[in-house]
C-alpha cells in the first residue's frame, strides 16, 4: 500500500500577512491487486502435478509451455527419465519435470536446453525444491541433443575423476606406446622407438608434450579416425572407472561435484543457474 502523498508548490499570497501558504492534494490511498498471468498460472499447475505424481508414484512427469501459458507436451516417464518431444517446443519455452532423487540437472536436462531454443529448463523435487538454468538471451548450441549430451558426460565425469584422483592426462609413455604401435614394432624398448621416433621429427627429449602429442597424432591420423575411442585417454579412463565414478557421483561429495558442473556450464554458455537443493 502506498500512503498519502503530500504536494507542495502551489502558493497564494494572503491579504493580512502575505506569508506564503502550502496547499496538500489530499490522494485516495492506492493498492496494487496482485494478478496471475496464464504463464504462471500454468506454471504453478504443472508444479503441483509433478509433485503429485512424485508423491504418488515416484516417477518423472514433464510439461513443455509456451511463453504465453500454453502446454505444449506433458508427458509421464520413469525413476529415471521422462521424454520430450524437441519439434514441440517454441522459441523461449519454459521445460519442467520431476527428480524422484534430489538431484541438480542432469547433462541430458542441460542438452535437450541446449539443442533446442527454450528459454527455461527447470527440474522440481517432491518437496518443492528445484534446480534451474535459464537462458541469457535466446539461442541454441546447433549441435544434436545426443553430441551435446555426450560432451556434456564427458565434462562431468572429467569433473568427477578429478575430485577421485584419476589419471586421465596423456604423457609421454603413452605417446612412445603410440609411436611403437605406428612403427609396428612394439617389442621396441622406450629408449630404441625415442631414438627411431626423431626419424620422423619427434623430439621425446626436449619438445613440449604438446608438440609431440600434435606430431606423434599426425603419424597416426588414419588410426585415429578409424578408432578414435582407442586413442583417447579420457574416454578409456572413464571407462575403466565407469562403476567407481558412478558410486561417488551417487554420493554426498559426487552432489557438491555436480552442482560444481552446471555453474562451470553455466558460465560455458552464458545461462543463469539458480537453485535451492544446497540451502
Amino acid at each position: 500500500m502506498i500512503s498519502r502523498i503530500s504536494f507542495s508548490g502551489i502558493v497564494k499570497p494572503q491579504a493580512d500577512n502575505r506569508k506564503p501558504v502550502c496547499f496538500s492534494a489530499q490522494m485516495p490511498c492506492d493498492t496494487f491487486e496482485k494478478t496471475e498471468n496464464s504463464l504462471s498460472k500454468t506454471i504453478s499447475y504443472a508444479k503441483d502435478k509433478i509433485t503429485a505424481v512424485l508423491k504418488q508414484n515416484n516417477i518423472e512427469y514433464g510439461f513443455t509451455i509456451s511463453p504465453d501459458g500454453r502446454i505444449l507436451e506433458e508427458s509421464s516417464g520413469n525413476e529415471n527419465s521422462c521424454s520430450t518431444d524437441s519439434r514441440k517446443v517454441e522459441p523461449n519455452s519454459i521445460l519442467m519435470h520431476g527428480h524422484p532423487v534430489p538431484l541438480p540437472l542432469s547433462t541430458g536436462d542441460i542438452a535437450i536446453l541446449l539443442a533446442t531454443e527454450a528459454k527455461t529448463m527447470e527440474a522440481v523435487t517432491v518437496d518443492g525444491k528445484y534446480s534451474r538454468l535459464t537462458k541469457k538471451y535466446p539461442f541454441n548450441a546447433e549441435k544434436s541433443y545426443t553430441e551435446l549430451y555426450c560432451e556434456l558426460e564427458k565434462q562431468l565425469m572429467v569433473k568427477a575423476m578429478d575430485e577421485l584422483g584419476i589419471d586421465y592426462k596423456i604423457n609421454k609413455n603413452d605417446l612412445i606406446a603410440m609411436f611403437k604401435e605406428y612403427n609396428g614394432n612394439q617389442s621396441l624398448s622406450d629408449e630404441d622407438a625415442v631414438n627411431e621416433a626423431s626419424k620422423y621429427g619427434i623430439d621425446f627429449k626436449n619438445a613440449s608434450l604438446e608438440e609431440i602429442k600434435n606430431k606423434v597424432n599426425k603419424l597416426m591420423a588414419f588410426q585415429i579416425f578409424q578408432y578414435p575411442a582407442k586413442y583417447d585417454k579420457i574416454h578409456n579412463s572413464i571407462m575403466e572407472n565407469y562403476n567407481l565414478i558412478q558410486k561417488y557421483m551417487d554420493t554426498k561429495e559426487g552432489i557438491q561435484t555436480r552442482h560444481k558442473f552446471i555453474e562451470d556450464i553455466a558460465a560455458q554458455y552464458g545461462l543463469i543457474y539458480e537453485t535451492d537443493l544446497f540451502d
